[in-house]
């Protein structure tokens, strides 16, 4: 069935377009793909639009722009080959390392290539957002916070997990987490878990 449905499956994703654009590296599914005891992938790497819609995901050997130049390169023809828009923006956790790369597969993210809402739209001033962070590393606070966010049964909440650098990791896997950042209102927490007091 699967094989079946494998090519028209395909054919959907490719006529998933998007303005924004997120891309990130996840190795959590990876990790579980194995031949014959050996890790076949280190990550997956998936990219979506501004709707939460999946515009590709693929099995990575590696986590370099090189290897995501060709299959990027493939989202940026069927954006021309569809008449899309864009993207006009794009998200990363490298940003300022993948910059340059990303400016070279997608042209629209240059600047002038495309004019967002209006030209003469002031920069974001960040005070504007009046967003309050907070850094916590110990288990009474944390266990504080999330029973607040709780209980408030709040309708969106933001989040996110950075995970120790595999290569400060003495065991096989991807090692602890490293933080947690969860956005509630305009208020935003970081939890250290790697370095987690009592």
């Amino acid at each position: 069935e699967f094989q079946r449905l494998e090519k028209l499956w395909t054919r959907e994703i490719q006529m998933v377009g998007g303005q924004i654009l997120k891309g990130d590296h996840s190795r959590k599914t990876a990790k579980l793909i194995r031949l014959k005891g050996t890790r076949m992938f280190k990550a997956v790497y998936s990219l979506m639009n501004e709707y939460n819609q999946i515009c590709g995901i693929w099995f990575c050997v590696g986590e370099s722009t090189d290897e995501l130049r060709g299959v990027l390169g493939a989202v940026a023809e069927r954006y021309k080959m569809h008449g899309f828009v864009g993207p006009l923006l794009f998200y990363t956790d490298s940003c300022c390392k993948e910059r340059a790369f990303l400016k070279t597969v997608f042209h629209t993210l240059d600047r002038g290539g495309v004019r967002v809402v209006h030209p003469d739209l002031p920069v974001l001033d960040k005070s504007l957002l009046d967003l309050t962070i907070n850094y916590i590393r110990d288990k009474s606070t944390t266990n504080q916070i999330c029973n607040e966010i709780i209980s408030a049964h709040p309708k969106r909440v933001g989040c996110d997990i950075e995970y120790t650098n595999p290569a400060n990791v003495v065991y096989e896997g991807d090692g602890l987490t490293a933080t947690i950042q969860i956005a509630w209102g305009k208020r935003v927490f970081v939890f250290h878990i790697a370095r987690m007091l009592d």
